[in-house]
């Protein structure tokens, strides 16, 4: 799950406008889903990853 919200956070950054909608769309599937928010939660504390990953784990 960790992975998954990672790769589409990433894609929901991209300048490709198809790219991003997609994202956005496979954001709010994953939003129904009870273990969403921990890896929300994992991203925003890792240190390991990208600073603009863990800033769209805030919004």
């Amino acid at each position: 799950m960790d992975q998954a919200v990672f790769e589409v956070l990433t894609q929901a950054l991209s300048s490709d406008e198809k790219i991003r909608v997609t994202a956005e769309q496979r954001i709010k599937e994953l939003e129904q889903l009870p273990e969403y928010p921990v890896s929300l939660a994992k991203m925003a504390l890792a240190q390991d990853i990208g600073i603009p990953q863990r800033q769209i784990s805030f919004d």
